[in-house]
C-alpha cells in the first residue's frame, strides 16, 4: 500500500514538472513572437508619413443642448474613408484620440467623439469608421508594406477590443488624449493634424 501511494506521488510529481515546463515553453514562445514584432514594427514604423490629416468635421447645428456633426475620415492620399453625421447631447464638442508610442514616435488615431455633457466612455468610438478588415485606412499610403499592415491590424485590433495596454510588447506605451479647446464655431469647416512627435492641431480650412 506504501509503495503504491509512494509510486502515486512520484507520477503526480512529473506530471506537475511536465506541466510547469510545458507552460513555460509556452510563454516564452508567445514573448518570443511579441518581441520580434516589437522589433520589426520599430524598424518599419519609418515607413509612415511623419503628418496626417485623418480627419475633418463641421458643426452643422447646435442649439437647444443638441450639437449635430459631420465628419470625414481620410487616407494619407486626402481620399475619403467614411463620413458620419452625429448628433449629441450638450453644448460642446469634444475629440478624444489614442497615441500609441514606437520607437519614439507617436501614432495617434482618432478615438472617440462626445461633449461637455457626455462621459468620454460613453462617446462615438471612431476607429468603426477608418478601419477596413481591421487595418487603419488613415494611415494607409504606397509605402505601406505587407508587414505593417500587419502589424497595424494587430496593433488596431487590439484597441478596439481594448486588449493594449501600457505593459504590451508590441509598444512602448499608451494613452488616452482629449483634445483641447475652448470651441468650435458653427457651420466652420476644421481639420485635424497629427503628427509623429505628439502634436494634436484642430486648424481651420
Amino acid at each position: 500500500m506504501q509503495r503504491k501511494q509512494i509510486l502515486y506521488h512520484l507520477v503526480f510529481f512529473y506530471i506537475t514538472i511536465a506541466l510547469i515546463f510545458f507552460s513555460s515553453c509556452t510563454y516564452l514562445g508567445v514573448s518570443t513572437k511579441q518581441q520580434k514584432a516589437r522589433l520589426l514594427l520599430e524598424t518599419k514604423i519609418n515607413l509612415l508619413n511623419p503628418e496626417y490629416v485623418p480627419m475633418r468635421f463641421k458643426i452643422l447645428e447646435n442649439k437647444n443642448s443638441l450639437i449635430r456633426v459631420a465628419v470625414k475620415f481620410f487616407d494619407s492620399q486626402g481620399n475619403v474613408i467614411h463620413r458620419i453625421e452625429e448628433q449629441l447631447y450638450g453644448n460642446k464638442l469634444k475629440f478624444s484620440f489614442i497615441e500609441l508610442k514606437v520607437n519614439e514616435k507617436s501614432l495617434i488615431l482618432p478615438y472617440k467623439i462626445f461633449s461637455d455633457k457626455t462621459e468620454q466612455e460613453a462617446g462615438r468610438f471612431l476607429p468603426d469608421f477608418y478601419q477596413k478588415n481591421g487595418f487603419p485606412e488613415i494611415l494607409n499610403s504606397k509605402n505601406v508594406d505587407a508587414d505593417l499592415h500587419q502589424l497595424l491590424t494587430t496593433v488596431l485590433t487590439k484597441v478596439s477590443l481594448a486588449t493594449i495596454d501600457t505593459t504590451d510588447a508590441l509598444i512602448e506605451g499608451i494613452k488616452i488624449r482629449t483634445y483641447k479647446n475652448n470651441g468650435y464655431e458653427l457651420k466652420q469647416r476644421y481639420k485635424f493634424v497629427t503628427r509623429e512627435n505628439g502634436e494634436i492641431m484642430a486648424m481651420k480650412e
